[in-house]
């Protein structure tokens, strides 16, 4: 496989041309000769790619098969690897196009550390019996590197107010694996990944849901997750879920949260808090090699 670009913004657009060389090079004619001597345009493919206003780190990988036997391997994940090892995953769900001889795929990153000068990218890949596999890693320049500030935690439990709505912070802990406690047939989902849970405390007159969950880190990182259902909540407590273990380089993010209730009055809080951390093992398979590994 290769790592064939790398884009840090907040949209992207790719358009491959296909065809021969001849048909590629037709496009400089006029059109009037295209038709006139009856020349085939290539065909296109691509995709489009964007977000929220916040700047991302988009990728396209590009996976070529064995074309001696049925291979039938798609990266599913990439996971970013901190200076010490440790993996954190924020981009899945790949955009894919798919080709005979190869696969294109369009990855989003949604947060990385900006720590250091370099990001190291681990693409994962499954089997038919959903066990994960490294298909490769590669370093990559890092486009938000710089000197960035530290954030002081706020202690926990800690409390905020608007108006009649209290909430209170009472735990954040990320690392967590799900695996035995999903059922069997959500397992596919869970396994090889980790979330992060934030736990609170709400006191109000009226009913009020959680509606929104944001990530902030002082190198400029914003992330509003995907929230999942969250497990083993303790009783009388609200709490969001999310896939993705915070790296240990950066140790104090900001939350901000967004409730609203039945009459679509939204309020909200920013806590500044530091997550403990659930020692995490993953049982990814180093795999088969997946053709030509190359990067910038």
């Amino acid at each position: 496989m290769a790592l064939e670009e790398t884009h840090f913004d907040t949209s992207w657009k790719f358009l491959r041309l296909e065809g021969s060389l001849a048909q590629r090079w037709s496009l400089k004619l006029p059109v009037n000769w295209r038709l006139r001597f009856k020349l085939k345009s290539p065909g296109t493919s691509g995709f489009q790619m964007g977000s929220r206003g916040t700047t991302n780190l988009m990728l396209l990988t590009e996976h070529f098969k064995n074309t001696n036997r049925n291979d039938a391997i798609e990266l599913d994940r990439v996971l970013v690897v901190d200076r010490d090892g440790s993996e954190f995953e924020s981009g899945y769900d790949a955009i894919t196009v798919r080709y005979l001889e190869r696969n294109l795929q369009g990855w989003r990153l949604k947060a990385f550390p900006r720590r250091d000068k370099r990001v190291r990218l681990r693409f994962i890949y499954h089997d038919a019996d959903w066990n994960f596999y490294k298909a490769a890693d590669f370093e990559v320049k890092n486009p938000a590197y710089g000197k960035y500030p530290e954030w002081k935690a706020e202690p926990m439990p800690s409390s905020k107010t608007d108006g009649a709505v209290a909430l209170t912070l009472v735990d954040f802990v990320t690392g967590l694996n799900r695996e035995k406690e999903v059922k069997p047939v959500n397992l596919w989902y869970w396994k090889d990944r980790f979330s992060t849970q934030i736990v609170f405390d709400l006191k109000a007159a009226e009913l009020w849901q959680l509606d929104k969950v944001t990530l902030r880190d002082p190198t400029g990182n914003v992330w509003a997750p995907n929230l999942e259902d969250p497990m083993g909540v303790p009783k009388g407590k609200m709490a969001a879920e999310f896939i993705g273990a915070l790296w240990p380089s950066e140790p104090v993010w900001k939350i901000d949260v967004s409730l609203t209730n039945a009459n679509n009055q939204t309020v909200g809080f920013e806590f500044v808090a530091a997550p403990r951390r659930v020692p995490m093992s993953r049982t990814i398979g180093e795999g088969e090699s997946a053709g030509k590994h190359s990067s910038q």
